[in-house]
C-alpha cells in the first residue's frame, strides 16, 4: 500500500476491514466477499408487492378451486395506489389468480 509516496506492506491479519453501510444499502460479508444491495423501494417494486398481495387476497377470498377452465370472474375494487398497481400488473395478477392470462 502506498501512502503519500511511502510504501507499506500489510500482511494478512495485520488489518481489520469494517463495513458500515450507507443509508439505503444493506451489506453482508462472508468468506472474504462483501455484497451491497440497495434497499430503496422503487415505485415498480412497491406496485409489484401490492399486485402480489391483491392476487393472494383474491385467491383466498372464495376458497373455491381455481382452474384454467373456470368461466366466472372475480371483481376487485380499488382506488389510489392500489388501483394503479393492479392496472400496471394486471397480467401478473391474472397469471397468479387464474393460472393463465385470458382476454376477458
Amino acid at each position: 500500500m502506498d501512502v503519500d509516496g511511502v510504501e507499506f506492506e500489510i500482511a494478512p491479519g495485520e488489518a481489520e476491514v469494517r463495513v458500515t453501510p450507507k443509508a439505503g444499502w444493506a451489506v453482508a460479508t462472508e468468506g472474504g466477499y462483501t455484497v451491497a444491495v440497495s434497499t430503496e423501494l422503487t415505485r415498480e417494486l412497491v406496485q409489484e408487492g401490492l399486485a402480489a398481495k391483491s392476487s393472494d387476497a383474491c385467491r383466498t377470498c372464495g376458497k373455491r378451486p381455481i382452474s384454467a377452465s373456470r368461466t366466472d370472474h372475480d371483481v376487485l375494487w380499488a382506488d389510489g395506489k392500489l388501483a394503479e398497481a393492479i392496472a400496471a400488473w394486471s397480467d401478473y395478477i391474472k397469471q397468479r389468480h387464474v393460472g393463465r392470462a385470458d382476454d376477458g
